[in-house]
């Protein structure tokens, strides 16, 4: 395979800026040339597309340019998810409108009010659209921005697989089942439900078609976009439905409170889906292949303080102690037995409402699982304060501006970018608009930076190591 060219400082900078929202005209004044056309039909060459929106899909996917910035709350149905992931499809804007309404199934006329609704929601224009997606977590970077075209690898899956147990997940998102796949490896069924419910626990998950939804997500499985069947709306939602992180006793019941639609409408739908004989975790990597899954579509149960959410998460963490305030830990990031009341506690500090990354504070950060190895390594007495993020499956580590140095705030870098205005809880125990928690309390002395030297890399660049320093 030929290698891609790398783009030029000024390529990039045209890039970046389109990426931004602004129009050729206004980047050519920024940049202080006449066109900046040259510059981003050279760029559209060297990732061999042809729309500026595909290039800017392309070069945020490769991580070509800067990141998007910190996550996007950002409240969308799964029919203006779909919309707003199809914006990165690499055809003519006359023809983007027809193809997502094709694969939703849906009038043109209403993607065409959504494409015009989310670029007024958000200010900005439809490359804009593009950047603003990564920001939201409807777009990740596995998608592709072609149907019949392999999607791109992803560029930071948060979880990972290899050996037995990757040819165990990828032979069960085929459609074979546990005796099936112990014949094909040459092992028992008993150590395929075991190499399976390792994964389940790492994807934080309780049942088969949500790994795969994640693994898929993650960009641990490939998908090929194909052109999916036409199918009415019960179907579609049933589909997705499929996705739902709830034991497979209690997936039609929970459909039913998803979709709204009658019991029996669900059940005949998931009958129909099943006609052919193909297995669920199939019909998942099936739905990504149409269009109908995407990296938006909902994972959690609709009843979220019910019995089945308490369960989960007594599944999901078994032995956890629950985080000051707290009644869970969602993103399991404080480690079994913390003992959260040698905490050192700083009185004097301020971390509530809007924090301004760079002047008083910087944000670290890392992933669950590294945040979780930290943490174990760490005595509770140097902990600082850790939030985290659902939403956008992340941890950050607080500590005092200027504790580390520039390569932490680099391309890559785990500082987030400075002058950036980040909102926090407001209490221990309360949750930020995107799902954000105090795992340990926001009172906490800050991190020592000499502390996170010793434990972390200074950029997030994904490596065939661990990010946390000494573990195998």
């Amino acid at each position: 395979m030929t290698a891609t060219l790398e783009f030029t400082a000024q390529e990039r900078h045209a890039v970046e800026l389109l990426a931004q929202g602004y129009t050729p005209v206004e980047a050519a004044r920024i940049m202080g040339v006449t066109s900046v056309a040259g510059l981003v039909a050279s760029a559209m060459a060297k990732v061999r597309v042809r729309t500026v929106r595909a290039l800017v899909y392309v070069s945020q996917a490769r991580e070509r340019i800067d990141r998007p910035g910190p996550p996007l709350p950002c409240d969308v149905d799964d029919f203006q998810a779909l919309v707003w992931a199809g914006t990165r499809l690499d055809m003519p804007d006359a023809q983007l409108a027809a193809t997502i309404a094709a694969a939703a199934h849906v009038p043109r006329v209403r993607v065409e009010i959504a494409l015009a609704d989310l670029c007024a929601r958000l200010r900005t224009n439809r490359c804009g659209l593009i950047r603003q997606a990564f920001r939201a977590g409807v777009l990740s970077g596995i998608e592709g921005h072609e149907l019949g075209v392999a999607p791109l690898p992803a560029v930071k899956p948060q979880w990972a697989a290899k050996g037995r147990p990757l040819a165990v997940l990828k032979l069960t998102a085929s459609g074979l089942g546990i005796k099936e796949c112990a014949g094909r490896l040459g092992i028992t069924a008993p150590t395929v439900v075991r190499y399976l419910r390792q994964l389940m626990q790492r994807a934080e998950v309780l049942a088969y078609r949500p790994l795969i939804h994640s693994a898929v997500r993650a960009g641990i499985l490939k998908t090929m976009p194909r052109v999916g069947p036409l199918l009415s709306a019960e179907l579609v939602a049933v589909w997705r439905g499929l996705v739902l992180d709830v034991p497979d006793g209690e997936l039609i019941d929970e459909l039913v409170r998803m979709t709204g639609f009658p019991r029996p409408v669900v059940a005949e739908s998931l009958a129909r889906l099943r006609s052919k004989g193909i297995p669920d975790c199939r019909l998942v990597v099936l739905g990504w292949e149409c269009g109908v899954i995407t990296a938006a579509t909902r994972t959690n149960p609709v009843h979220r303080d019910g019995p089945l959410a308490r369960r989960r998460l007594v599944a999901a963490s078994p032995s956890r102690r629950p985080a000051r305030g707290w009644t869970s830990d969602p993103l399991n990031l404080l480690p079994a037995g913390s003992r959260l009341s040698n905490v050192t506690l700083d009185a004097s500090q301020n971390l509530t409402g809007v924090v301004t990354t760079g002047r008083e504070f910087d944000l670290v950060r890392v992933s669950p699982a590294v945040c979780h190895e930290v943490l174990d390594q760490t005595r509770p007495e140097q902990w600082g304060p850790v939030l985290g993020i659902v939403s956008a499956r992340t941890a950050v580590l607080i500590t005092k501006a200027g504790a580390l140095g520039p390569a932490w705030r680099g391309r890559h870098g785990r500082l987030w970018v400075p002058e950036a205005q980040v909102s926090l809880p407001a209490t221990d125990n309360a949750a930020g608009t995107d799902r954000s928690y105090w795992a340990v309390t926001r009172h906490a002395r800050p991190w020592d930076g000499d502390v996170l030297r010793d434990l972390l890399d200074p950029t997030t660049r994904l490596t065939d190591r661990p990010a946390v320093r000494g573990r195998a």
